[in-house]
């Protein structure tokens, strides 16, 4: 089970930088404060200080992948397409590996088909966003639907005297 987000309101800043940052319930917005005194700062360069700061899974830098790479690869090299989507599917790979060389070569008749619906079964999207697919489908289906607009801004951080 993961870690309750906080109430929003205003947080230690998560990158670890003196002061405080503003957390709106969902995501950190880009109001600072020091010494009670709010400042706007340029956003963070990816989404990853929420997660990172209450114990969820960080995100990694984008390393966009091709749908139709996989899909060739799975249908010509089998299980050897994992090494395309290494960083998530490597468990896969050894696996498969594994009881390939234990049966001889038999273990692939199944690892064959099971790249190539593994391969096809994951969205553009996915592919594009890789290694964050999962994550990123997770995070936005967690999120409210119908919102639309900025955040209003937040409330004036607390005097420090």
């Amino acid at each position: 089970m993961s870690t309750p987000l906080p109430p929003p309101g205003w947080h230690q800043d998560p990158s670890g930088a003196p002061g405080q940052r503003y957390w709106d319930g969902s995501r950190w917005t880009e109001h600072y404060a020091q010494h009670g005194v709010q400042t706007t700062v340029p956003a963070p360069p990816t989404a990853t200080y929420a997660a990172a700061a209450f114990g969820a899974a960080p995100l990694f830098p984008q390393i966009p992948k091709s749908k139709t790479t996989a899909i060739l690869l799975a249908v010509f090299l089998a299980f050897w397409m994992w090494i395309y989507t290494y960083k998530v599917d490597a468990w896969k790979f050894w696996l498969n590996l594994g009881l390939t060389v234990v049966t001889l070569g038999i273990w692939s008749l199944v690892a064959w088909p099971w790249s190539i619906i593994d391969a096809a079964r994951r969205s553009d999207q996915w592919y594009a966003q890789f290694p964050n697919g999962d994550a990123l489908q997770r995070q936005q289906a967690l999120q409210p639907m119908g919102i639309a607009g900025l955040p209003a801004p937040p409330p004036a951080p607390p005097r420090v005297s």
